[in-house]
């Protein structure tokens, strides 16, 4: 939900229930205003029939109208006060549908008490009422239309700086060295968020790039002194003086010093990647690609003697062509590397789906964990954990899915695109 959407909705509902408790204590206030205003009536009544009383010594006429009515009754004994109620009368003065206002008193002609009651019909307070109310109700309604259209404007106008500065932002990328340009805004909150944005991406941008260049720089001066150990131990291992003894401490510092030379390059190569250093793509068809990719591995399929299975289907896909060859020279190299003898490797590839399984240790892999760097199996220890890293690295930067499935023996590595 949009900020200005959720704001609208809180300022309508308390808006509209503001303006309903007002209509409601209007209404009410209005209806006792206009109601006193009928008792008044009926008191002026009262007063003119006490001076008829007065002036002639006998009662007037009851009256019979439409919206009026009075009568007289003989009592014995004399009212303590008036009053005035509610009752309910037709056109012809008797209790009907209408509303009517009475008042009850008692007076005295010629020694004789009588009761009068005097009726006036409410309908037209009740009439002028409704129109009040149906006044104020569209009244209000009008109001709250145009407030809404009105919010609904000015917001959008008001958060247009905002969304101008994340259409900036999202164009921002890392190591590019472009700075920020924010479109200037009038407004101090905006002016102070684009002013603060633009001093953390530039300062990301400068960490970044010295972060960049420290581990290409370290990762490059390390090749150097590698391959010099490598070369002395390659000499020392060829001299014919040496004991076994000797051979064998020799033979285990060469195989550390050429783990640690492809852990330097697979640690380089995911740097690279993050840096965005392969970015550019062609469209690549997947099926012959895989059939000169199974060729160049046939020596290695017979020399564990696996079979292999293939159904390549046309099938294309946008990618770099380096990081397409390191996908998927991973992906098989380990299906070579974690297999067993006379185990089976198969290719299943159609369009935006590629799935490589093999047959390898007898459980699954730690889903959780798996492309996790330096993440390795209790059964393979032997490696530096970063080849399962570097397909998600990749699968990440080309926009491919990569899953990983367990069944019956056999590991599955699927790709969606």
């Amino acid at each position: 939900m949009k900020l200005f959407t959720k704001y609208n909705r809180i300022n309508l509902g308390i808006t509209i229930g503001i303006f309903m408790l007002s209509s409601f204590a209007f209404s009410v206030l209005l209806y006792y205003v206009l109601l006193n205003e009928v008792d008044n009536s009926l008191k002026i009544e009262q007063r003119e029939i006490e001076a008829y009383i007065a002036e002639h010594g006998k009662l007037p006429e009851p009256m019979q109208l439409t919206n009026q009515k009075s009568s007289f009754t003989p009592i014995d004994r004399p009212l303590s006060k008036r009053k005035f109620i509610d009752v309910r009368m037709d056109s012809n003065g008797d209790h009907g549908s209408k509303n009517g206002r009475q008042l009850i008193f008692s007076t005295r002609v010629s020694n004789r008490l009588y009761r009068v009651e005097v009726v006036k019909s409410l309908e037209e307070t009740e009439d002028l009422v409704r129109s009040i109310i149906i006044i104020t109700l569209s009244t209000i309604l009008l109001i709250l239309v145009a407030t809404l259209l009105i919010n609904r404007i000015v917001l959008k106008r008001l958060w247009l700086p905002f969304y101008n500065t994340l259409s900036v932002m999202k164009k921002f990328k890392l190591g590019q060295h472009n700075s920020l340009q924010f479109e200037p805004s009038n407004l101090d909150e905006f002016a102070f968020m684009n002013k603060t944005l633009k001093e953390v991406t530039d300062n990301a941008d400068k960490e970044y790039t010295l972060l960049k260049e420290f581990t290409e720089n370290a990762s490059h001066e390390l090749q150097t002194p590698l391959a010099i150990i490598r070369t002395k131990l390659d000499l020392l291992i060829q001299d014919e003086s040496l004991t076994e003894h000797h051979l064998r401490h020799l033979q285990g510092a060469y195989d550390a010093v050429q783990k640690m030379s492809r852990l330097n390059q697979s640690l380089l190569l995911l740097a690279k990647i993050e840096n965005n250093q392969f970015h550019s793509t062609e469209y690549i068809n997947l099926r012959d690609f895989l059939h000169d990719k199974i060729d160049e591995l046939d020596e290695l399929f017979a020399d564990k003697h696996l079979k292999v299975a293939q159904k390549l289907a046309e099938a294309h896909i946008t990618i770099n062509p380096i990081l397409c060859e390191i996908l998927f020279n991973n992906l098989l190299a380990n299906g070579i590397r974690h297999n067993h003898e006379n185990g089976c490797i198969s290719l299943d590839l159609s369009a935006g789906k590629c799935i490589i399984s093999n047959s390898g240790i007898p459980n699954p892999l730690d889903n959780s964990r798996i492309f996790n760097r330096f993440y390795t199996s209790q059964f393979n220890t032997d490696h530096h954990g970063l080849g399962l890293a570097i397909i998600k690295q990749i699968c990440d930067v080309s926009n491919i899915a990569i899953s990983y499935h367990y069944n019956n023996g056999i590991h599955s590595f699927e790709l969606s695109w």
